[in-house]
């Protein structure tokens, strides 16, 4: 994560990173003592995705060079 203090970090670095940071949460494994940490995780990245603009942030993704395509 200290990636994204860099002086060169940009907007589709971050979206990036939130898209990264949803799929390791959602991998979290189903077992008896963090199935409730892993959908509180979900529930709080829920409620902070629905709070962002994403437009300016899928146009910086698709205007940056290294993610074309992908």
């Amino acid at each position: 994560m200290l990636f994204l203090e860099r002086s060169t970090t940009t907007l589709a670095d971050c979206f990036i990173m939130l898209v990264q940071l949803a799929v390791k949460i959602n991998k979290i494994p189903r077992e008896a003592g963090i199935i409730d940490f892993k959908y509180h995780c979900i529930k709080v990245m829920n409620k902070r995705w629905e709070s962002f603009d994403l437009d300016p942030y899928i146009l910086a993704y698709w205007l940056h060079p290294n993610y074309r395509g992908k």
